[in-house]
């Protein structure tokens, strides 16, 4: 049984508020133990943050990881042969959101920041692409994790300058929750 601590930014127009779960495993299943709310004004509800949390765990619903970099969509899209540009960058994220398989099995979708900022052939905003399949829109909002300066193993995670200012662009552009990364090498 290991100790897991996950935790989620909600952001919304009058604040930004954390939701951190802890939990264990236990015979490869997550349990979860809590759930424990840290904000800054109490204008922004539990039944709000609740609903966002439900919408993306839904029964039999998962969240998808589509907050890939241009140097990683880059990779495959170099793959299949197909070359790397914001329109086929779109084209590829496009297909991905519009998939019929989007109303069954994701409840949320983490977006990188070209993606979130990008329109559809339709003229929809990725996030309103996203939301129409009942999928929630969320964004990373790390900068990336660096080498540690005088630690060759251990790495930081970049991001926090201009974070308030991300994150009310990001909700202006549709994201509900986010995403940060945060890398730990845990030795023996």
């Amino acid at each position: 049984m290991y100790a897991l601590i996950s935790c989620f930014w909600w952001i919304c127009d009058f604040g930004v508020y954390a939701t951190i779960q802890i939990g264990r495993f236990q015979s490869g299943i997550i349990v979860f133990d809590g759930l424990i709310l840290n904000y800054e004004k109490n204008k922004w509800t539990m039944s709000e943050i609740e609903k966002i949390a439900k919408q993306i765990l839904a029964k039999g619903k998962g969240i998808l990881a589509a907050d890939e970099s241009t140097g990683t969509m880059t990779k495959r899209l170099d793959s299949v042969k197909v070359g790397s540009n914001a329109k086929n960058r779109l084209l590829f994220r496009e297909t991905l959101f519009s998939s019929a398989s989007m109303k069954d099995c994701i409840g949320g979708v983490i977006l990188y920041d070209e993606t979130i900022k990008q329109v559809s052939q339709s003229k929809k905003n990725i996030p309103e692409l996203i939301s129409e399949t009942g999928a929630v829109p969320g964004i990373k909002v790390d900068t990336g994790a660096k080498k540690l300066a005088a630690s060759p193993e251990e790495k930081v995670t970049e991001g926090l300058d201009g974070l308030r200012e991300r994150l009310v662009e990001y909700f202006n552009l549709g994201a509900r929750f986010t995403k940060w990364r945060a890398v730990y090498n845990i030795s023996d």
